[in-house]
């Protein structure tokens, strides 16, 4: 039985409409892979951060405050705008820096004073 015009049609119709949907279903499930990946690095990120500071208050460079201070940091819940992420991480940033300049100058007096 030979096929007519309005069935070929449909046929090429239906054709096109799955597989729209199936490059649909696979970008969405590379999309998904991708979004997992990234919430993984920026967890591995954080932990090394917080690594990373811990090990400068156990050598005595940075304050236990300081060390709040940077972890803290961060964006507020409430905004999701990555301008006050940054604004934040760089006021702790310099707020450290001044603690740990003001803190190794006196690290330094102190060296000084025991030397003598």
């Amino acid at each position: 039985m030979p096929i007519n015009p309005d069935q070929m049609l449909y046929i090429i119709l239906g054709l096109i409409l799955a597989a729209t949907v199936i490059c649909w279903v696979i970008i969405e499930a590379i999309q998904e892979q991708a979004r997992l990946r990234a919430k993984v690095e920026q967890a591995r990120a954080r932990e090394e951060t917080r690594r990373e500071v811990a090990a400068y208050v156990a050598e005595g460079s940075m304050t236990p405050e300081d060390a709040a201070t940077i972890l803290t940091a961060g964006p507020d819940p409430l905004d999701d705008g990555i301008g006050s992420t940054i604004r934040e991480c760089i006021k702790a940033s310099a707020a450290a820096s001044r603690r740990f300049s003001g803190s190794e100058a006196r690290s330094r007096a102190r060296a000084a004073v025991q030397s003598e």
